[in-house]
């Protein structure tokens, strides 16, 4: 897939939750959290769950979606997360989907994805087994020490949510595979892993997952990347970003377990960290990150007395928070026309304007 498709936005972490009527003044209740079920009570939430059928839909099975702060990237991927995760019982036993907490969370906020295209919804969801690993934890890593003992920190977060697999007597064909699996899943035994044990653990995990659910493995990696902006020491700086690398590439290309995967990034670290054989997203599943004008000014309606109003909001919010493009050539070459209608802005930036500009009473939870 050509780079001009690549997708040129951010990602957000930031959403505004409720909003509550006074006599004198709206009070705005906002959450740092990128959980799919506290984003969609929001009131500032816009409906972008047709991503997950768009993304799906693509012709390849294993994609890269460039993203960074404040534009929905974790928010999303916590989203299709919630859509395709198989839901089971204590003892691993798959529950019948449609009466989980993630499908009524679709259900009931009656999703675009849930009212528009209902064939494809009863099809896929809640019928894939999903690893999801989230790299946050090695935000900020100084050496190649210390980036081990985050990723063993990683590997246990990402174990912990398959402690049901503990259950199933059928998963396990020797003791060495149980024992490995427990080892993995408590951090305090992780310091015992050997750099080698650490770099195959998801492959391990996906086989596990592939033999129990006898189905291919689904893989969701968010800010696959992040440890490229951190201030990693000269000296152990090449050997840090290739092991992270090799690690996302020995999961991603072990096609017998991982049949698709989708790996989130932000839009100015290294290209070299992206898994061999993952395709940029291409431009068509951009709209689905950030606020589009269209988008923005509905938003706006809901704080503004007037269309004159939300005009003037929306052009300040473009003009100072804003300026992204889904368009790569762009952002490659500044000089090359853009249109106004492909800018976005995220939804941190309505918040900054109605504390800022618009004096709204805004309180965190």
């Amino acid at each position: 897939m050509e780079s001009s498709s690549r997708m040129m936005l951010l990602a957000a972490s930031l959403q505004v939750c409720v909003v509550h009527s006074s006599n004198s003044q709206k009070q705005i209740f906002a959450t740092e959290s990128s959980d799919f079920r506290k984003v969609v009570k929001s009131c500032f939430f816009v409906d972008k769950s047709m991503l997950i059928r768009d993304l799906f839909e693509e012709n390849q099975a294993f994609q890269e979606i460039t993203a960074g702060p404040h534009f929905a990237k974790s928010t999303n991927l916590d989203m299709i997360k919630r859509f395709f995760s198989i839901t089971v019982n204590r003892e691993g036993v798959p529950v019948r989907a449609n009466i989980t907490s993630n499908y009524k969370l679709f259900q009931d906020n009656k999703l675009l994805i849930y009212e528009n295209d209902k064939k494809f919804f009863n099809i896929h969801f809640g019928n894939y087994p999903v690893l999801y690993i989230d790299y946050k934890p090695l935000d900020g890593v100084s050496s190649f020490d210390h980036m081990l003992r985050k990723y063993r920190q990683i590997l246990s977060n990402t174990f912990s949510q398959h402690k049901y697999l503990l259950e199933v007597a059928t998963t396990w064909n020797n003791e060495f595979n149980r024992t490995m699996f427990e080892s993995y899943l408590e951090y305090s035994p992780l310091y015992d892993l050997h750099k080698e044990d650490v770099r195959n653990g998801f492959i391990f995990l996906s086989s596990l997952l592939f033999r129990h659910f006898n189905k291919c493995v689904f893989v969701l990696i968010d800010d696959y990347d992040i440890v490229s902006m951190s201030p990693v020491n000269a000296h152990d700086r090449s050997d840090v970003i290739e092991f992270v690398r090799s690690v996302n590439n020995a999961l991603v290309q072990h096609s017998r377990y991982v049949g698709r995967a989708v790996v989130t990034g932000s839009l100015w670290r290294g290209r070299t960290m992206r898994p061999s054989g993952v395709s940029v997203a291409p431009n068509s599943i951009g709209k689905y990150y950030g606020l589009s004008l269209s988008e923005l000014k509905p938003l706006l309606l809901k704080f503004l007395n007037d269309e004159t109003e939300v005009e003037d909001a929306a052009d300040y919010i473009i003009a100072t928070y804003s300026g992204y493009v889904h368009d790569e050539e762009w952002y490659l070459d500044q000089s090359a026309p853009s249109t106004r209608g492909s800018q976005v802005c995220s939804v941190w930036s309505v918040i900054q304007y109605c504390v800022c500009h618009r004096k709204l009473n805004i309180t965190m939870f």
